[in-house]
């Protein structure tokens, strides 16, 4: 046998793959060919040759149209997974860098030179002042926030 066989597309049981022969007289054949096919569902397929019939047996146009298929889609799905991460980090990184524009800008109103300083200068005058930038700004940052929950 030249390759293994593909089991029966009815009954899914091995096939089997023997020369074809020819009665010439009552002592004598000739081989003319090759079979393969499977004993239970009485169903073969010929060839001139044993290379040529069990290809002709393991040939499922249908199954290796699906199977092309398959894989086309599975490579399909991994590209569209990729540029979904992609456009995920660049989502992430728009909105790191929006939050700290706005950590930056609420720093600014309530006087703090460097927002991630843990001291904090008494700027009580600025402070209140300032209070309507500050609640406008932690309304945003809150937005923010939940966005990305």
């Amino acid at each position: 046998m030249s390759e293994e066989l593909k089991p029966c597309l009815l009954c899914e049981k091995s096939g089997y793959s023997m020369p074809r022969k020819i009665m010439i007289d009552n002592n004598k054949s000739e081989t003319v060919g090759w079979a393969c096919g499977c004993v239970n569902c009485d169903v073969h397929v010929y060839g001139d040759t044993q290379v040529d019939a069990e290809k002709k047996w393991n040939t499922r146009p249908v199954e290796d149209t699906l199977n092309r298929r398959i894989v086309e889609l599975e490579n399909k799905l991994a590209d569209t997974k990729r540029k979904a991460q992609w456009e995920l980090n660049e989502l992430r990184e728009a909105k790191d860098k929006r939050i700290f524009d706005l950590l930056e800008a609420l720093a600014k109103a309530i006087g703090i030179a460097d927002h991630r300083s843990y001291e904090l200068e008494a700027k009580t005058k600025e402070a209140e002042e300032s209070a309507r930038e500050v609640i406008k700004l932690k309304a945003e940052l809150y937005d923010l926030w939940k966005e990305m929950k």
